[in-house]
């Protein structure tokens, strides 16, 4: 063999381990925080944060995703009657604060402005809900069950939720209902939170 192949053979080889790495990235030296997980991809590395997590701005999953929402909220909600065909403007105060056991939940304490005397509670009644990057979801449960009423049954009417960018307006659709002296009760609810 003479030199001018080996050399080539040696260049072909060099230049193919030089690709292969390029192409094969690596985690080993990459921080994405205390609640991130490094993905190698085919050509580059993403961190991918735990659920209830978020990325500061150094690109870190450190922030607990629940934060963004912990505070009083002025609300104002469109509530039409499915009974009656009729419909109220509500304004009325809301309270936030986080899940202390899942970084992805929420309460909402107050939302719907809901009568809690049928129930005997004197602090009005809270949500519990599921935060997921720019949605809200109302966590299935009956709140505030008492002898001749059911309770409220809240279910988020999927996908016609946001949450704005910065994080101080918040659109939530959801269906109340329930069951008292009257009969069945059903209301679809359009609720805009503003940050105060």
């Amino acid at each position: 063999m003479n030199m001018e192949k080996l050399i080539l053979i040696l260049a072909i080889g060099l230049s193919m381990i030089g690709l292969q790495s390029c192409n094969n990235p690596n985690c080993d030296n990459v921080d994405c925080g205390e609640f991130g997980t490094c993905v190698e991809l085919t050509e580059t590395t993403a961190c991918r944060c735990d659920a209830g997590y978020e990325k500061d701005d150094d690109e870190l999953c450190t922030l607990k995703s629940s934060d963004r929402f912990v505070g009083n909220w002025s609300v104002t909600e469109l509530r039409f009657d499915n009974n009656n065909f009729t419909q109220d403007t509500l304004n009325y105060d809301v309270v936030i604060s986080d899940d202390d056991n899942q970084a992805n939940q929420i309460r909402f304490s107050n939302l719907g402005n809901l009568d809690n005397s049928t129930c005997g509670f004197s602090e009005p009644i809270e949500l519990l809900a599921t935060i997921s990057v720019q949605t809200i979801s109302f966590v299935s449960a009956t709140y505030c069950p008492a002898a001749g009423f059911t309770g409220y049954n809240i279910q988020t009417l999927g996908g016609r939720d946001t949450i704005s960018d910065s994080g101080d307006r918040i659109q939530l659709d959801f269906l109340l209902s329930f069951s008292n002296s009257q009969g069945d009760q059903n209301f679809d609810c359009n609720v805009t939170l503003e940050r105060k």
